[in-house]
Order: structure tokens, then C-alpha cells, then sequence
């Protein structure tokens, strides 16, 4: 390697003491700089470590400050590296949460609950939260039936990877499918329900989707916070 140049400045004390207090302001500008690079990583540490849970409030901007020592705005500048990451999001006049884990979901006519988890690269599970029979209502519409003819309702919760992602309500017609409940209360599964019965593969008619938000009891059992919006699938 050959050397181009070579330089030797020579300069007087009052611009070395210029120099200086540049130098000094630089290394301040880079120090705030790290703090809320710095403060990211902390939390988001915080987040995928499980500190806050999906759907859990993060602590106010003012608690925040407090904790590591800076002001509210090199707070607000770390939080919205995680909201550009898509971990945590705003909501108006509640405060910032987590996002829930997204588990891409693909709807057609013939949805199924656990094929779709699975090839999201999850384990699926279900529980079953009310299983019994009773007169139909409203439902008795899209079921084609009468009203007050006897159905069986089943409501639980859809899992992947045991992190609650899904509430369904399911009626099913008791004159076409039997008395299905004890297939229904081991499985949780509206499918393996139908196979017992003689229905291997079914389609569905149609798919409404809507949205809403978590009411108290829907937000207990999705582990998210009262009001965050959920997709609602009439199918």
C-alpha cells in the first residue's frame, strides 16, 4: 500500500479549546443518541421476553421516563422504533399495549381452525368453554331450520402455540347431525364432530367478516384489553 499524503497541522490554543467544546457537544448529541437506542432495546427486550404479555398496556411515558432517567421525549422517540417494528401500538386516550402475535389466517370455504395454525408453523389447541343443547333462535336462518327446532351450541377458544387467538360460538342442527356433544367436549372440534357423523368434508356457504370490540368477558378469555378490536367471522 502506497501512502497518498501526509499532513501535519499545527494549531493555537484558543482553537484548540474551540475544538474541544465542539467535541464535547458531539459526544452529548451521541450520547442521546444511544440512550433511546438504548431504551428500545430495553423494551423491546421487555416484549418478546414476556415482561409485557400480548395485549398488555406498557407503562405511561411519564412512569417510563422515570425509570431510566430521561426525559418524556427520548422515551416517545424509543417507542416509536417498537411501533415501526409493529410490537406495540397506540390507542386513543388508553395508552400503548402490545400487539398480539400475528398468525396469518387464511379464509376460504373450507376454513379449518387447525390446518391454518399448523401451517403457520403453530400448535393448535382448543378448549371448550359451553357445550349443550337447546332451541334455536335467530341462527335458525342460516341453518335453515325452524325456530326453536333443537341445535347444540358449542363455544370455545382456539389456541396456537397456548396463546388464545379465537373465540367461536357454533350451533349445529341436532336433526342432521345427532347428538355430537361428546365428540364435541373431548375435541372442541366442530370437523371431527362432523366426521363422526358422516360429514368428511364440508364447505362453507359463506363468511361475513365484521369487527368489534372485546367486551370484558371476550377480553378474560383472548387475554387482551377491553375495547381492542377483534374480527368477527359469521361462517
Amino acid at each position: 500500500m502506497r501512502t497518498l499524503y501526509y499532513t501535519t497541522i499545527l494549531i493555537t490554543n484558543d482553537v484548540f479549546f474551540i475544538f474541544q467544546q465542539i467535541l464535547a457537544k458531539e459526544i452529548l448529541a451521541m450520547q442521546k443518541i444511544f440512550r433511546w437506542m438504548a431504551i428500545a432495546e430495553e423494551l423491546r427486550n421487555d416484549v418478546v421476553g414476556g415482561r409485557y404479555q400480548p395485549g398488555q398496556r406498557l407503562d405511561s411515558e411519564e412512569l417510563l421516563a422515570r425509570r431510566f432517567g430521561v426525559n418524556r421525549h427520548t422515551v416517545r422517540r424509543a417507542l416509536a422504533v417498537l411501533r415501526d417494528e409493529g410490537l406495540i401500538s397506540s390507542r386513543r386516550g388508553s395508552g400503548i399495549f402490545v400487539n398480539m402475535p400475528v398468525t396469518p389466517y387464511h379464509i376460504s370455504n373450507r376454513t379449518r381452525f387447525s390446518e391454518n395454525v399448523s401451517i403457520a408453523g403453530h400448535q393448535p389447541s382448543a378448549r371448550v368453554i359451553r357445550l349443550e343443547r337447546l332451541k334455536s333462535g335467530p341462527e335458525a336462518e342460516f341453518l335453515k331450520i325452524n325456530v326453536g327446532d333443537p341445535v347444540i351450541l358449542l363455544e370455545g377458544v382456539g389456541y396456537a402455540d397456548n396463546v388464545p387467538i379465537l373465540f367461536r360460538r357454533s350451533f349445529l342442527p341436532l336433526e342432521r347431525t345427532g347428538d355430537v356433544r361428546d365428540v364435541l367436549e373431548v375435541t372442541g372440534s366442530v370437523t371431527e364432530a362432523m366426521k363422526s357423523c358422516g360429514f368428511g368434508d364440508y364447505s362453507r356457504f359463506s363468511t361475513k367478516i365484521t369487527a368489534e370490540p372485546a367486551s370484558v368477558i371476550l377480553a378474560g378469555l383472548l387475554q387482551c384489553s377491553v375495547g381492542m378490536r377483534c374480527y368477527v367471522l359469521q361462517l
